[in-house]
């Protein structure tokens, strides 16, 4: 499982709590509110809403992890942390070297 998958499960959960936060609760008016506008030429993109709660689940539920800290959270085995990273390095280094060979042309 890719972070993004993760994170995303997270953010879903939260979401069906209806963005549950003791400290902050105007958040769940407020996201509620963006997913669905009283004000009809307003409207956020599906993409643009799970952004927004991306952010602030990130923000209040994680405390603005570091990245470390985040894979830890969402991946407490460590070959669960370690099963991304071929895929990242491998997408890296053909990257790498299609760059190389397109500034050799």
């Amino acid at each position: 499982m890719q972070l993004y998958e993760a994170l995303s499960m997270h953010v879903a959960t939260w979401r069906e709590e209806n963005y549950k936060h003791d400290e902050y609760p105007a958040i769940a008016e407020i996201l509620e509110w963006a997913s669905n506008p009283d004000i009809p030429n307003f409207r956020l993109r599906k993409p643009q809403l799970r952004a927004l709660e991306t952010y602030w689940y990130l923000r209040l539920k994680e405390e603005t992890p570091h990245i470390f800290d985040l894979y830890t959270s969402l991946f407490p085995r460590v070959t669960e942390r370690l099963t991304p990273i071929p895929n990242m390095a491998a997408s890296s280094h053909t990257s790498l070297r299609r760059q190389k060979s397109l500034s050799s042309v």
